[in-house]
This record gives structure tokens, sequence and C-alpha cells, in this order.
């Protein structure tokens, strides 16, 4: 999509979310918040450079998972986020029918039969195939019926754009309400890198971290849902709101895992100017500090590094000094990792920690796809 020079912003009714550290939001957010992580071993095991064998280790949610692969893992993930959800949203506020969009990993998987094509990504794809609409639809079905959702889907949309699906399904939503389409929406997001079949694929492209690999990705799970509305609709009908997101941005950019060219950052510079020059005109300043996907590879640092680069030459609007690593204290979430982001900063609003104004959260796909969107406290309390 082109970007965006008229404001685009959707209001947060409520988060949920469910994390290696935490089985609700607050939880979740506090404790990244006091510096925790929990990683742990996998049943996996990894041959290190000496040829000595090895646990992999990974950040797991098994209070919740343990035993379930697959899409059941996600399942279990999302059914208990959307119970931390709609525990602090009232019944009546739920419509009969509403618009659900799903950001979760594709479902391609590694053919034992030929060897692993390093410069792959097979669990993100530009385009939702019909298999994954499927699961898409099974998945958010079974996940809203075990948490007793009282609205039933009534369109579906599933985005397997990796890290930026988060990114690209919150600006489909927003473009969505500026049409005047629906009144609430569901945000689902789920992923489970440290699923055996993600940890032996990352391990056969070089990807997982560990005693041959110092720089790369410690695998995680996380389910995550957020409710939003359009924010005159929000307004409006006087609907609680906890935070906004503004300005969901998204270009498509050339992909920087295994290229042969080093990343330029332009993409991802672009974007965050996009969202920024547009916070006045939806009443904030530019004062901003990021969440960025960076996950310990080198190729994510590489492309942050050059995007700060340009992002300081175009201007002093954000802080790129003050970061947060979501990964850090979660693991890699992949898909869901922008709604990790979103929980950090809303919650930090909340808490009267959030370092500015403005959480800027910044997102890449292994592939072309970035994503940017800003998220800022909410305008107005009903009721307060």
């Amino acid at each position: 999509m082109p970007l965006h020079d008229f404001p685009l912003r959707l209001a947060i009714v409520q988060i949920g979310m469910v994390s290696s550290i935490g089985a609700d939001v607050k939880t979740s957010c506090a404790s990244a918040r006091a510096g925790l992580s929990r990683p742990s071993q996998l049943p996996y095991i990894v041959v290190g450079p000496d040829g000595d064998a090895s646990q992999a280790t990974g950040h797991q949610a098994d209070h919740l998972t343990k035993g379930f692969r697959g899409d059941g893992r996600l399942i279990r993930l999302l059914a208990r986020a959307l119970d931390d959800l709609s525990a602090n949203v009232a019944r009546e506020v739920w419509p009969p029918t509403i618009d659900v969009y799903v950001a979760m990993p594709a479902s391609f998987r590694d053919d034992p039969d030929r060897d692993v094509e390093g410069s792959s990504s097979p669990w993100e794809s530009d385009q939702t195939k019909p298999p994954d609409l499927a699961r898409g639809r099974s998945i958010a079905e079974k996940a809203m019926a075990a948490a007793a959702i009282p609205s039933s889907i009534r369109s579906l949309a599933v985005i397997t754009q990796g890290q930026a699906s988060v990114g690209v399904t919150l600006e489909t939503a927003a473009l969505s309400f500026q049409n005047r389409q629906g009144r609430l929406a569901l945000i689902l997001a789920a992923d489970a890198p440290v699923d055996l079949e993600r940890v032996a694929s990352l391990d056969a492209r070089g990807r997982l971290k560990g005693p041959s690999v110092p720089a790369g990705a410690g695998p995680g799970e996380i389910g995550a849902c957020m409710l939003v509305a359009g924010h005159d609709m929000a307004i409006s009908q006087r609907v609680r709101t906890i935070g906004q997101i503004l300005q969901p941005q998204t270009l498509d950019s050339s992909a920087s895992f295994n290229a042969d060219t080093a990343p330029d950052g332009r993409a991802t510079s672009t974007l965050a100017g996009a969202v920024l020059r547009l916070l006045p005109a939806c009443g904030f300043e530019q004062d901003a500090w990021c969440i960025v996907d960076l996950n310990g590879e080198a190729y994510r640092a590489r492309e942050w590094g050059t995007a700060m680069i340009h992002m300081n030459q175009s201007g002093p609007l954000v802080d790129t000094t003050t970061i947060w690593l979501p990964a850090m204290h979660f693991g890699e979430s992949g898909a869901a990792s922008g709604l990790a982001a979103t929980a950090l900063a809303v919650r930090s609003f909340a808490r009267r920690y959030a370092p500015a104004t403005t959480a800027l959260i910044l997102s890449a796909a292994d592939g072309g796809k970035r994503a940017a969107f800003a998220v800022v406290e909410p305008t107005e309390q009903p009721g307060a």
C-alpha cells in the first residue's frame, strides 16, 4: 500500500495476552518491566562447534502449552489471551458478529526429503494461501469458543507476513473503519517458534541461538488479542478505551534476510517519518521512543543500525537511544511480536513509566514487508 497522508487511528478497547513470563497481559508486561525472562530447555538437541550435543533453549509458556503442538498450541495461547481480554470487557459491548483479523505463521513445512534452502523463510508468506485461510478460521473459531466470546465471526482476514503481520493487520482494520465498515474488530495474534518443527527449521538454517550461533534467535511463544474500534465511533458511543493506534503504515522493501547486499534501512526510516509527521494532526507531539523486533540475529541489527542513521538525519523526532526489545523478555515471537510490543506500550502508559508520549513500533518481516505504527494514551475516558 502507499503511505497514507491522512489521519488513521484506532481506539484500543482492551488487550489480552499470555507469554512465558505471565498468564495475562498485566503480569507479562510487569515482568518485562522488571527485566525478567524465563528461558528453559527444549526437547531438541543441537550440536556445538566442538561436536558436543546440548539441549536448545527457548521461552515457553509451558504452564499452558506443554504437550500441545502445531495449531493446537496456537489455539491454547489465543484462548487464554481471549480469557484475559474478555474478563475486562462487559458482555453487552460485544456485537452479535464481529470482524476478526488473525496474524499467525504460514503453514509451510520443510520437506524432509529435500535439502533445506538456507535463504528461505518458510513460516511467512506475502500472500495468504487458501489452506492458511482455512487454518486461520479454524484457529479463531476454536479459540473464541473456548473463551466463550459472545460474538461470532462476521468477516475474517488472515495475515501470514512474519513480524510485520500485526502492522499489516492494523493498517487493514484502520482503513476498514475509515470506510465506515463495522463497529468493533478483534485482532488475534499467535506464534510459537518453540514448537519442535519451528526449532528444527531455525536450526537447519543456522538461525537458532546456541553454541554454534551466538547471534541467533531465542524462540518464544505468545498469544495476544486486542479489541479495537473506530476512533470516531468510540467517542460518539462513549466506549471506554485504554489507548490508541495511530498511523499504521506498511511499505515493501528488499528482503534483508540472507541478502547479498547490506540493508539500507530506508523503508523503516521512511515509515517512521510518515507515522510521526501526522501525529500533530491527531493531537499528539512528535515525541517518541522505539519498540523494535530485534531478536539477536545480525541481519536485523544491521538493518536497524542503518535505519537509525537515516532517522537521526531526517530530524530529531525519535529517541533512538531508548529502545525496547520485547524479544529480550518473551523470546522471538514471530507474527505475535507486534501485539506484544503494543501491550508493553499500553501498560507503560497505564502505569506511568513510558519514556515519551508516543511509542513508535517498527517491524520487519524476513521478506520485504516493513510496518510501523504509533501507540498513545486514550484521548477520552468516558465516565472517569
